[in-house]
């Protein structure tokens, strides 16, 4: 961290869910000190990421908004990922993540739920 400190901007016009993750993604950069980056493009205006230090926030900002112990107890009660997802105020995908990661696969959204193969 800077001198400086941090700041993490959100955008209000996304939906709760989406500024959750963003600034659960965030938080998660600051607590494992990664390093800033003053520059969000390189010169052809492409955007410039670690996808080590990005897959790290990305995980952390999962266990953050749903710790993997309080997903698996989910899973195992079998709650769907849309009734965790809106009980936490987490997107369905984040839910639908964390309940698979917590080793109780759930079904995707493209799945038919009613087949019985």
């Amino acid at each position: 961290m800077s001198r400086f400190g941090s700041c993490i901007v959100v955008n209000d016009l996304h939906t709760i869910e989406r500024q959750r993750s963003t600034l659960g993604h965030e938080v998660a950069h600051s607590i494992c000190e990664h390093p800033h980056e003053a520059r969000l493009v390189d010169s052809t205006g492409c955007r410039v990421t670690d996808r080590v230090l990005e897959e790290e926030a990305t995980f952390l900002s999962g266990e953050l908004l749903l710790p993997t112990e309080a997903a698996r107890v989910l899973a195992i009660k079998g709650v769907a990922a849309e009734v965790v997802a809106t009980q936490c105020q987490i997107s369905v995908e984040m839910a639908r993540w964390r309940l698979n990661i917590s080793g109780r696969p759930q079904p995707s959204a493209s799945r038919d739920r009613t087949s019985t193969s």
